[in-house]
């Protein structure tokens, strides 16, 4: 067994391994690693949250946590075997996703750990987000003049560019987002029944009612008793029809600097689906959206699998991958389609419990089918950053159209 790390210490982080012993009636061992939300599977009784606890007093709270359930608590024991950090490294890449480095290693060694660069691979601008920042540091600096790289910490995020697109490379490279917090705070996001669907800046004071109202009203076929109010905190259904009547007003209100806010007016009576804790969310373009199920993480290509495969009009050359880090949100640009005709990168991608999939197709026609069922509070993140992504590419979308058309009779259609 590796060397166990003294009591207390460091703090836990993300990647930390640890090993758990349970009295269950006989002792049990459980090697266990820490996941980016620091918590660890305590057997059969669950997850604990350790991560910033030193060791000791992780294991103080296993024995309360595991109290509950079994009489000599004072028999759980728990130890650290070592120190890893989780960091998440994606872009060109042999093998996108989650990877364990040692204390005092930088994106050099963790970009080693994801498969190292791939051709093509962009070291002079590789991108470390922390913390809801980012900044911009020269692998190739370090390479070939030694200049120093900054030290990870758990649950940083490092993307490699690629310099150019190359054969075989899965068609386009991947682009790639990084939407702070501030990019999602006060937006509101109304759909279903409502004259003009879309995203918009939220007022001061804002209710499900004054929010339907940014979207032009309720259409003709509204159903206004079942109103759905999603945030980041909470998923209200609101009786809207009853307050317009004379009845009492809606006491839900949509706060301010939540991150966000959906609010979906059905043409019919909403369902609900309950979060899972070990799921993926496959969204947008394929035949069976919403939560699906996994014991870990999968490849891409098997989570589109799992939710159906694609439909007829999705567009396979807009597939996101959202993934939430520290302090900021992680949205990931797939070109599939050339992939499924070269091969090459997005072969190598993998999704991981708690991201979401969106396979390109028109925005509001995806959610008025998704959000009928949604009631998942770890899905409404990624919504809005869906919301927010697509928005900027229309945005993007139409800027290149208007410089073109400025170009005069020369310029090439």
């Amino acid at each position: 067994m590796p060397a166990v790390a003294q009591q207390g210490g460091a703090p836990i982080e993300a990647g930390n391994k640890l090993l758990l012993v349970i009295p269950d009636p006989q002792p049990r061992e459980y090697d266990v690693e820490v996941d980016r939300n620091g918590e660890i599977p305590i057997g059969r009784y669950g997850r604990l949250k350790v991560g910033g606890l030193a060791v000791d007093e992780a294991e103080k709270a296993a024995r309360e946590a595991l109290g509950k359930y079994i009489r000599n608590t004072t028999a759980v024991t728990l130890t650290r075997l070592d120190q890893k950090r989780l960091v998440y490294v994606t872009g060109h890449v042999g093998k996108s996703g989650f990877t364990r480095i040692e204390p005092g290693e930088t994106v050099w060694e963790a970009i080693q750990s994801a498969g190292g660069p791939k051709p093509g691979a962009d070291l002079e601008r590789v991108v470390l987000a922390r913390d809801g920042k980012e900044q911009v540091v020269s692998v190739r600096a370090f390479l070939t003049e030694r200049a120093p790289l900054p030290e990870l910490e758990a649950g940083d995020t490092i993307f490699v560019a690629a310099e150019t697109t190359e054969p075989g490379a899965g068609g386009a490279a991947p682009r790639i987002e990084f939407l702070t917090e501030e990019a999602l705070q006060d937006k509101v996001f109304v759909i279903g029944a409502v004259r003009n669907p879309g995203l918009f800046e939220r007022s001061e004071v804002l209710t499900p009612l004054t929010a339907i109202g940014l979207a032009g009203g309720p259409d003709k076929d509204a159903d206004l008793s079942s109103v759905r109010v999603l945030t980041r905190q909470r998923s209200d259904l609101v009786n809207l029809t009853r307050f317009l009547l004379g009845g009492p007003a809606p006491e839900v209100t949509i706060p301010k600097g939540g991150g966000g806010a959906i609010v979906f007016v059905p043409g019919r009576p909403a369902g609900t689906v309950d979060p899972l804790s070990q799921q993926i969310h496959v969204l947008g373009g394929v035949t069976q959206p919403g939560p699906k199920v996994t014991p870990g993480s999968l490849p891409l290509l098997d989570a589109i699998g799992l939710a159906g495969g694609p439909t007829a009009e999705a567009d396979m050359t807009e597939v996101k991958v959202v993934h939430k880090g520290d302090g900021f949100t992680l949205v990931t640009t797939y070109d599939v389609e050339a992939f499924l005709d070269e091969g090459g990168l997005v072969g190598q991608v993998e999704v991981h419990p708690g991201d979401t999939v969106h396979v390109g197709r028109p925005a509001y026609e995806v959610w008025d089918n998704v959000l009928k069922f949604v009631s998942d509070i770890a899905i409404i993140s990624a919504a809005v950053v869906i919301f927010v992504s697509l928005a900027e590419d229309d945005t993007n979308n139409a800027a290149a159209v208007g410089a073109g058309s400025n170009a005069g009779e020369g310029a090439t259609p």
